[in-house]
């Protein structure tokens, strides 16, 4: 019953598609003691609203990565249509504008200074809904970056260890790149 439950939970893309409500969809079958949890209706809601969330992130990811690539302070820019992984990316995408979320990034500049001026929201995460934005080797490989061995043994690698990681959200792209804008400088 709870796998018949969740299939009714990812059954529509609207959940007003149906006459029921998302409840009454989640308590089919139910004892009338067994109401559907909050958290239940919550992640049917999330679920029925991905169609929507994620074609406004594949349509914002090119313009922010668009504007990063031609900013005089952004070193690198990586992103699923990069040209060094595009062929790569389109063989596996389930869509050519199915982008995903994801860009990373370089600075020619200090990275703290960027990071204290951008006003995003910071945070480990993919954003999905909110844009975050990481300093991602500091994540990822602190015991690299926190030394000068460290860092040779990135610098070897090509990679650099002031990497940002940005989670494009469903913000207004234009809002997202203006505070990348203003943290950049001119």
């Amino acid at each position: 019953l709870q796998a018949l439950r969740g299939a009714v939970a990812v059954a529509f893309e609207d959940p007003t598609l149906f006459s029921m409500s998302v409840t009454e969809n989640l308590t089919l079958g139910r004892a009338p003691d067994d109401p559907a949890t909050a958290a239940e209706i919550s992640g049917a809601v999330e679920i029925a609203a991905a169609p929507r969330v994620l074609a406004r992130l594949h349509a914002s990811v090119p313009p922010v990565a668009a504007f990063l690539a031609a900013h005089p302070g952004v070193r690198d820019v990586f992103w699923a249509l990069h040209p060094d992984s595009r062929a790569n990316y389109l063989r596996l995408a389930r869509a050519p504008d199915a982008v995903g979320a994801m860009i990373t990034f370089t600075l020619r500049g200090p990275l703290e200074q960027f990071y204290d001026r951008l006003r995003l929201p910071k945070g480990p995460s993919f954003g999905m809904e909110t844009t975050l934005i990481c300093p991602f080797m500091y994540l990822a490989h602190y015991d690299l970056v926190s030394t000068a061995a460290g860092r040779d043994a990135l610098a070897k690698e090509g990679l650099d260890p002031n990497l940002l990681r940005l989670s494009v959200g469903t913000e207004p792209v234009e809002e997202i790149i203006a505070a990348l804008a203003e943290a950049l400088g001119p």
